[in-house]
């Protein structure tokens, strides 16, 4: 694994080299902000860390870096819905005389499929996206995001606490609890319509996935403690 160092080397890198765009893009994040329209859990700091996982699991430089790009673009569609895909366009014109045009199309189609099924036709561009996509999806952060993202919904829902199951009405676009909402990430793990593809991305995902169940287990725990893990309570002879 690339260290810290290297790391942060890379991102002062492409931050530079990819100015136009990247400051463009955090104008806009700042705006949202400004504006108190909030991020839905689909930040600055997402987009970033998924940028910089596109450059953790990709095998060759050149695609890393459309990656990387399309991944500063790829939450633009949680803010503007039907204005999204022209932002992405307008924003990303001011680099895209670094590319070629079969790069551009290949960097903007990976935004418009990063959040799709994984199909045998994905680029290696959209496969990265879409396996950087699903680690930042992962990490611990992802536990406050969904409260963000779900602000709607209960944290839990009495009666599915325990073990791995979720609510049956509960899918993962629409969860009826945050928990389940994040215990759909476990299926990135060996789904194969939405699972990571990527041999470096699956090794830096299994951690994750160790403490999302472990997070699972502490929710299990919690309501054990205080004896609200079975629902409803029937009155005890």
């Amino acid at each position: 694994m690339k260290n810290c160092e290297e790391m942060r080397r890379r991102f002062v890198e492409l931050r530079n080299k990819f100015s136009p765009l990247y400051d463009r893009v955090t104008a806009i994040h700042k705006g949202l902000i400004e504006n108190q329209i909030g991020n839905s859990g689909h930040g600055l700091d997402h987009d970033l860390m998924v940028a910089q996982y596109c450059l953790l699991i990709a095998e060759n430089d050149d695609e890393a870096e459309m990656a990387w790009c399309a991944a500063l673009l790829h939450s633009f569609d949680r803010f503007f819905s039907e204005e999204a895909e022209q932002l992405v366009h307008d924003t990303f014109r001011s680099v895209e005389d670094m590319f070629g045009s079969v790069e551009t199309a290949l960097i903007l189609v990976a935004i418009s499929e990063h959040n799709k099924p994984n199909d045998p036709k994905d680029s290696m561009v959209t496969i990265i996206l879409k396996d950087a996509d699903r680690l930042a999806n992962c990490v611990a952060t992802i536990i406050t995001r969904s409260g963000q993202f779900n602000s709607t919904i209960p944290a839990v829902e009495l009666g599915y606490t325990n073990g791995k199951g979720r609510h049956p009405d509960s899918t993962y676009g629409s969860p009826r609890s945050c928990r389940d909402d994040v215990l759909s990430c476990l299926e990135w793990e060996a789904s194969e319509k939405f699972g990571i593809r990527l041999r470096k991305a699956r090794e830096l995902a299994k951690p994750k996935f160790d403490f999302l169940r472990q997070y699972f287990t502490q929710i299990e725990k919690s309501f054990q403690e205080v004896g609200l893990d079975r629902w409803p309570i029937t009155v005890l002879q």
